[in-house]
């Protein structure tokens, strides 16, 4: 069973015109509802391991073949998926 959306286990999801990622999955930190937990992937559903420059400051450590961005305020991703909407 799935959360409600956005949250930790059913997140959003947007596809985005990015150098590094062609999707976003983003969802409310358990702990800061003002902030998400976000992850980039590429259209294979590779993660993005590489930092994501506009977002750098909220990098989590390389794990395994993953890396998550951790608090990142609300405003920030929103700020980031309107300036890199896919407008395909």
């Amino acid at each position: 069973m799935f959360s409600k959306p956005g949250f930790p286990g059913n997140p959003f999801t947007s596809h985005i015109n990015h150098p590094l990622a062609d999707l976003i999955s983003y969802f409310e930190e358990p702990d800061a509802d003002d902030c998400f937990e976000v992850a980039f992937f590429k259209k294979d559903s590779d993660w993005v391991t590489e930092i994501v420059p506009q977002l750098s400051m909220w990098a989590d450590s390389y794990i395994g073949d993953t890396r998550v961005y951790r608090f990142v305020p609300k405003v920030v991703v929103y700020t980031f998926l309107v300036r890199f909407e896919d407008k395909e």
